[in-house]
């Protein structure tokens, strides 16, 4: 969940509720989880199937409350290092770090998501075919 969502006080809003920032956040959150689902799937059996994907949950391994103070200290999940032959590249990775942003103002909207995923997706596609 994005940090406004988790404590809506420490960013000025009276209650919880999600928006399209929280849902970009989200999103970000999603990408991890599927690319990280793609490298733990080459080598590994997949062992729970309750995630969405069966990918590695951001944060997994923390107990709640310490993924959800590390969250609203703007920690985030480290780029895995593998990642880069499955088609997480860099450009993904700074899309995927504008929509992790404390500040939810600076979140791209889903049209400047849908680009920079287009843009980010025909780099990786030209680099496979090199």
């Amino acid at each position: 969940m994005s940090p406004e969502i988790l404590v809506p006080e420490m960013f000025g809003m009276k209650e919880s509720r999600p928006s399209k920032q929280s849902d970009c956040y989200s999103l970000a959150m999603t990408v991890y989880e599927v690319c990280s689902r793609s490298i733990v799937g080459e080598d590994l059996p997949l062992i729970r199937c309750d995630q969405v994907l069966c990918g590695n949950a951001p944060y997994s391994g923390l107990p709640e409350n310490v993924a959800v103070n590390a969250i609203l200290n703007g920690v985030r999940p480290r780029k895995p290092s593998p990642a880069m032959n499955l088609g997480f590249t860099d450009g993904l990775w700074k899309i995927m770090e504008r929509c992790w942003m404390v500040d939810r103002d600076g979140r791209p909207d889903v049209k400047a998501i849908l680009s920079q995923l287009n843009h980010a997706a025909w780099a990786w596609d030209i680099n496979q075919s090199v």
